[in-house]
């Protein structure tokens, strides 16, 4: 079926269909295709369509570790509802068709359209650039801990997010980052802390774990839920001390599938004879 479906893309690069007389995916612009790509793969998540990481590398490769631009979001709105009612396999096979027809794509609609040259202006000396500050990008992906203990973890430099089972049995996600309360000289302590997950101030308490690092985790029920919550639906979650700070962010892509696991391993664990 794929590889029908592939033949009549080729052909007029504007329309695919999957399963026949039920999905007409009519692409007439590189804001489609993105638009498309991103929207199987979101509704594919919500009905645990993706059992490895292989579809969402297909979704990475074609837009990019940027993701979809903003001015794409109404479209992609569109897109979602109109693929909302079919199986996953319908859903993959719209990823596999925008994926493997990138370079076909990008031919015919370029993604920045090449505006007309203007004259040119006499060279003025050039002056010593300075270096470039690197943007942190946050991890696409969530990783298992190679350890006995289920943990999974998106990582933004030396910080990590951690998704684990807390005392009570429940998922919980705590933060492992660089704390100035905590240093080599101190005792080992614990204490409060207020920051904002995305825009939301949220009551923390932390406990230092040596090397200036500690552990900061939701105190209240209320808190923990939140952020759990954040990170099963925005693709990036942000913790800052300020608001209007963007802050300290990690992706959040692979989050659903990393917490259903970690509920599998403790179901087994707690089924053991």
């Amino acid at each position: 079926m794929i590889r029908i479906l592939l033949i009549l893309f080729l052909i007029s690069l504007s329309t695919h269909y999957a399963r026949a007389n039920e999905l007409n995916v009519s692409i007439n612009s590189y804001s489609d295709a993105a638009a498309y790509i991103k929207a199987a793969y979101d509704n594919g998540l919500d009905k645990n369509c993706w059992d490895s990481n292989a579809t969402q590398r297909k979704v990475v490769a074609f837009l990019g570790s940027e993701g979809l631009d903003d001015k794409h979001e109404n479209n992609l709105s569109k897109k979602s509802t109109e693929l909302k009612p079919f199986d996953c396999t319908v859903l993959a096979s719209v990823i596999d068709m925008v994926h493997s027809n990138k370079n076909a794509i990008l031919a015919k609609y370029p993604k920045y359209p090449k505006y007309p040259k203007y004259p040119k202006y006499p060279k003025y000396p050039k002056y010593p650039k300075y270096p470039k500050t690197q943007k942190t990008t946050a991890a696409l992906d969530w990783k298992k801990l190679p350890s006995n203990n289920p943990v999974f973890y998106s990582q933004n430099g030396g910080s990590k997010a951690i998704l684990s089972i807390n005392d009570g049995n429940s998922p919980e996600i705590s933060l492992l980052t660089v704390n100035s309360n905590c240093d080599l000289k101190s005792k080992p302590k614990q204490g409060e802390s207020f920051m904002y997950v995305n825009k939301t101030l949220v009551k923390f308490g932390y406990v230092c774990n040596g090397d200036m690092q500690s552990i900061f985790f939701a105190k209240s029920q209320k808190g923990k839920e939140y952020i759990l919550k954040e990170f099963e639906k925005k693709s990036k979650v942000c913790y800052a001390l300020k608001e209007e700070i963007k802050g300290l962010c990690f992706g959040a892509i692979g989050f659903k599938n990393s917490k259903h696991e970690l509920l599998n391993i403790k179901k087994q664990r707690d089924a053991a004879i």
